[in-house]
């Protein structure tokens, strides 16, 4: 799930990449691997996000093959062209077929998947858990850092104005009109407020302080990132359902934090919001959904 650190990036020469490993489900159910959000971002930048085909499995149809550029472990590159589909006729979720001797690899193997600056189509390989651990470990500190730049930046640049916009029209004072990136509307952030009583939706018992609102003091936060519209054509993201009202601490948290702590947050706002989000048309996976914070 996480993204290329600056470290890989410069040891495959990739302008950007995605890696994830292999589950057992993955190695020996339909012997494919499911792309998350990261590396979907990676293959629809060569070929659009609305040219793979639905349903039926790994079924041979000329128009659901993409070529790649597949790494064997010896370091040899071939172009192959290999079963790129949604294996499902509703949602997102999007699959990469195994070919045997081409590209299989086993349970608890890490494959990866880059793309290079003028090339038209992507890079693919994997390698065994060892070698991939000796592959990060190669300059650990620049890779720590590049964690690090991973989760900051998930934070939006323009979240502290969109904060002050929103408590503007609590208070009924005019609202700002600088012009955002990605736009939000401060009223359905009010009724996202209002349904959750000003909670902090991590933990009911987070107390902060009474503002000038007279309320106790939350911010508002996209559980799926405004930044990610483009991948949500038929939906917005900017409802009701997709808007968790935090503590400043458990916002800093889902932003910055690391370990198990995050990860409790994150599964008790996805399991509260994930209904709310398909009822809006918002279809991710859990995957999906941790990929874009872990």
């Amino acid at each position: 799930m996480p993204i290329f650190t600056s470290e890989l990036e410069k040891s495959f020469r990739a302008k950007r990449g995605a890696y994830s490993q292999v589950t057992h489900r993955e190695a020996t159910g339909d012997k494919s691997v499911t792309l998350d959000l990261n590396e979907k971002n990676v293959i629809y930048s060569i070929y659009g996000s609305s040219t793979f085909d639905r349903g039926g499995g790994a079924f041979t149809n000329n128009s659901q093959y993409k070529t790649f550029q597949v790494h064997d472990a010896e370091g040899r590159v071939s172009k192959i062209a290999l079963s790129v589909k949604h294996p499902k006729g509703k949602g997102n979720e999007l699959r990469l077929y195994f070919k045997s001797g081409q590209f299989d690899p086993e349970e608890g193997d890490y494959w990866y998947i880059f793309i290079r600056d003028g090339e038209d189509s992507p890079h693919i390989g994997w390698l065994n858990h060892h070698d991939w651990a000796q592959l990060l470990s190669l300059d650990s500190r620049v890779n720590e850092s590049g964690i690090r730049y991973s989760s900051l930046q998930q934070i939006d640049d323009e979240d502290d104005e969109y904060q002050k916009q929103v408590g503007a029209a609590e208070v009924k004072l005019p609202v700002s009109s600088t012009v955002m990136k990605y736009q939000r509307d401060p009223s359905i952030a009010q009724r996202a407020l209002r349904l959750s009583g000003y909670v902090c939706e991590a933990d009911h018992n987070h107390i902060t302080f009474i503002s000038v609102t007279g309320k106790p003091f939350v911010e508002c936060h996209h559980l799926i990132p405004v930044s990610l519209q483009q991948r949500f054509p038929l939906a917005s993201l900017d409802v009701e359902e997709n808007i968790v009202t935090l503590c400043p601490n458990c916002h800093r948290h889902v932003h910055l934090g690391v370990g198990e702590s995050k990860r409790e947050i994150l599964d008790k706002l996805w399991n509260a919001r994930k209904e709310g989000l398909a009822r809006r048309g918002i279809e991710i996976s859990y995957e999906e959904f941790l990929g874009i914070y872990l």
